[in-house]
């Protein structure tokens, strides 16, 4: 049987996902199983490998990971990564001109043009080319790239966290 989803395609049932650091496959967990986590959390989902402890938390009411579970290091260079890009393609948003201000397709069209961009720069497949499914090298390359382009717009890199 297919999985269910929400009305944005994100999975409402858990999907098999694999750990972004050893490969294994991780389990479905709610926060309050997650050993040694902040107690407000102990609702959201999360994907767990049980070989390394990696973890991935998952979009609000869904078993959709936000990307591939990361161990520490990776997960805050990946919050570095986006406080370094999601700039660079919300002043991409604030310049479209072709939606209205309110129109959610703004947004998105945004955010995938800010991705399209990226991959080009990374060499990598735009479907491959989300911050989420990095490892912490590849988001370090993300601040690399975009450092000098949030310099040049005079805007700071947003705080993640």
């Amino acid at each position: 049987m297919a999985n269910r989803t929400d009305r944005h395609g994100n999975s409402l049932d858990p999907i098999v996902v694999h750990c972004g650091e050893c490969g294994q496959q991780a389990r479905a967990v709610t926060g309050e199983e997650l050993r040694d986590r902040r107690t407000d959390l102990a609702a959201k989902r999360f994907y767990q490998c049980t070989a390394c402890d990696a973890h991935v938390g998952c979009h609000d009411g869904t078993w959709q990971p936000f990307g591939t579970p990361a161990l520490e290091h990776t997960r805050m260079m990946r919050r570095k990564a986006h406080g370094h890009f999601d700039p660079i393609w919300k002043k991409i948003r604030e310049s479209d001109q072709k939606l209205r201000a309110d129109d959610p397709r703004r947004q998105k069209d945004a955010r995938t043009r800010g991705y399209e961009w990226l991959s080009k720069q990374l060499g990598v497949p735009v479907e491959r080319c989300h911050i989420g499914m990095m490892n912490a090298h590849q988001a370090g390359l993300v601040v690399e790239l975009c450092g000098p382009h949030l310099h040049r717009m005079g805007v700071k890199p947003e705080r993640q966290r």
